[in-house]
């Protein structure tokens, strides 16, 4: 799996039966129903499937014709998403390259519940445990198979726009997990990038001196940490460190050793002592792997 998307990635090439047919996909409307960060997301119908196609600006050809350094990364990404199989993973159908000239659009199932902090606003009597364990099975499935996912987070702008997806029976779905990696090593050298995403980072992501480690890379640890911190707040329905404003605020303060508090009425919802501990046990420096949310 991963040979292969490293050929793709390396000769950047997509293999045709990645191609979805011309007019297979089709538009429900003329705009966008989210403008992302780095991608626009269009609702759209591929067979019995409500699909969203989403079309990343990256990748849009330069005037010499040739795509960016980061097609690399699309093409490896895509090819390794493909194939990947599990009840908590988003399913990728293909790429659209018909709609939007000189783009590419990835195309996977429409979430009608949008994202997870939308649905829970919607549903605050959802299941929250069970939401926590499908995240960490995806996680875990994902882990399995060498692929970290980088910038696992929660988002508060659109519903729409997220990597942690709810389907129609209410079962919590990665997605974009592939992608992330063509933005996590600019996001780690860039200030105003990992600003969106710092109270979910780990702290050897902020100052990899933390854990005497040589550069910041993205690992099976940071994501654990990451997760734990979608969880915290998946149980609490607060946006981490939500009493500070300044990123740069909350990075001194995680470097320091803090961690967001745990509310008396998080109790409730599910927020156990023993996973308040296992929680507290992602956020330190010898961190257990996701598998472990669930034995």
């Amino acid at each position: 799996l991963n040979l292969m998307g490293k050929l793709c990635g390396r000769f950047k090439i997509i293999p045709k039966s990645f191609i979805i047919q011309a007019g297979a996909v089709q538009r429900t409307d003329d705009y966008p129903v989210a403008l992302g960060g780095f991608a626009d997301i269009w609702m759209g119908v591929y067979g019995s499937h409500d699909v969203a196609l989403k079309v990343f600006r990256a990748y849009r050809a330069q005037r010499d014709g040739t795509l960016k350094e980061d097609m690399k990364t699309f093409c490896r990404e895509a090819v390794i998403w493909r194939r990947l199989r599990h009840p908590n993973i988003t399913p990728f159908h293909g790429i659209d390259d018909k709609f939007f000239p000189s783009q590419l659009a990835l195309v996977c199932d429409w979430m009608p519940s949008g994202n997870i902090v939308e649905y829970l606003r919607m549903s605050p009597a959802a299941n929250r445990l069970k939401l926590t364990l499908d995240m960490a099975k995806g996680l875990e499935y994902l882990h399995s198979v060498n692929i970290r996912y980088g910038d696992l987070k929660s988002m508060r702008t659109c519903p729409h726009l997220d990597n942690i997806l709810v389907n129609k029976k209410q079962t919590a779905w990665l997605t974009d997990f592939g992608l992330a990696t063509v933005y996590v090593t600019r996001m780690l050298s860039t200030t105003s990038a990992a600003a969106g995403s710092m109270r979910w980072m780990a702290p050897e992501l902020m100052n990899p001196e933390v854990l005497d480690l040589a550069k910041a890379e993205v690992s099976l640890q940071s994501d654990v940490y990451a997760l734990a911190m979608v969880i915290w707040e998946v149980f609490t329905g607060k946006l981490p460190f939500q009493e500070y404003k300044p990123d740069a605020k909350v990075m001194a303060l995680v470097l320091c050793g803090t961690r967001p508090w745990r509310p008396v009425q998080a109790t409730p919802l599910g927020l156990s002592d023993d996973l308040g501990s296992l929680i507290q046990t992602c956020w330190a420096g010898d961190r257990v792997y996701a598998q472990q949310w669930w034995t």
